[in-house]
């Protein structure tokens, strides 16, 4: 009986080790492909809120370009008349 009850230890504990052991290397095989993956979520986010911004900005300074020539085309006489 009692080396029945010991062998039955023996294998829990072996099965427990198996088991840490196959979770750590699945661990750090998904922790490799997401590494050569690259993509993180967040740097994304951010740089599309960057790019957006940019954008914005850009199209600030078109539209007041195009204002400044509309009125001085538009807006201020013939010169020389």
């Amino acid at each position: 009986m009692t080396s029945t009850v010991s062998n039955l230890g023996i294998a829990a504990s072996y099965n427990k080790n198996i088991y840490a052991m196959q979770a750590s290397l699945l661990s750090n095989k998904e922790n490799s492909r997401i590494a050569v993956s690259g993509v993180s979520t967040d740097e994304e986010v951010t740089n599309l809120v960057r790019y957006q911004h940019a954008y914005a900005a850009a199209a600030r300074v078109m539209t007041t370009m195009d204002e400044a020539l509309d009125v001085m085309i538009n807006k201020m006489g013939i010169v020389g008349r």
